[in-house]
């Protein structure tokens, strides 16, 4: 009895060691967040702040403002993790083997596409104390060239490709479960949960309808397709024609 006691006894040390250590880090982040939010007003067009740190050209970005953390994807295979508050590099992630072209962030998720054809999934709670981090999840592998443009959400990664596809993939499995084809490379996407809008490297935008399985091709631009958007039934799209066109869809 006495032992059981004494067991029960450190189970609620460990748990308040444990209670203790999660409010000190909630703290950490709220702190970070006031120091971004009372930093001096700057004046309107000022640039404040040159970073440093990567050593090719940097390829995609992404930053999420409740945490203050901006990510940024380069050609040196790299990505790294800054504090919007200091300013500073925090991390760095390596396990890509070639450029790593698209990048998103979302809460403390960071997904990424790269020229070695795979995506890869970086948890930035479980960044351990060290400068260099190479422990991704299992790379997503199924592209057959370059993943250059990718959105995702608490289920599903879509990302696009060269290699004339567009994937949507399982976060739980690690599985692609349905591949969408394409005359051209994808240049960009965008995706909400009824549909997803391809910019492809032919002159046509495509629309595919995720619950009926269809594709409705725009045609308009004269050339290649480069970057869209959509929202509701509004979409909108920018090509190497050197046009803008608004859509409803």
């Amino acid at each position: 009895l006495v032992e059981d006691l004494d067991a029960r006894i450190a189970s609620i040390g460990d748990e308040t060691l444990s209670f203790e250590r999660a409010i000190r880090s909630l703290k950490g982040d709220s702190a970070a967040l006031s120091d971004f939010e009372d930093r001096p007003e700057i004046p309107m067009n000022t640039c404040y702040k040159v970073l440093y740190g990567h050593r090719d050209s940097v390829e995609s970005l992404d930053f999420d403002m409740p945490f203050g953390t901006l990510v940024t994807a380069s050609a040196d295979r790299s990505i790294r993790v800054w504090d919007l508050s200091s300013q500073r590099c925090h991390a760095l992630l390596q396990g890509h083997t070639g450029w790593v072209r698209t990048i998103q962030i979302m809460d403390r998720t960071v997904i990424s596409g790269s020229g070695d054809h795979t995506i890869r999934q970086w948890n930035l709670n479980r960044l351990p104390a060290l400068p260099t981090v190479t422990n991704s999840t299992i790379p997503l592998a199924g592209h057959a060239g370059a993943v250059g443009t990718l959105k995702f959400d608490e289920v599903h990664v879509i990302s696009g490709s060269v290699d004339r596809t567009v994937k949507i993939w399982d976060l739980r499995t690690g599985q692609a479960v349905e591949t969408i084809q394409f005359s051209a490379g994808v240049n960009d996407l965008h995706h909400d949960m009824f549909k997803i809008s391809v910019a492809s490297g032919s002159k046509d935008v495509h629309v595919y309808n995720r619950s009926a399985s269809s594709i409705r091709t725009l045609d308009g631009h004269t050339k290649s397709v480069r970057s869209l958007r959509h929202k509701d039934d509004t979409l909108i799209s920018g090509g190497l024609d050197g046009v803008i066109r608004l859509w409803r869809i």
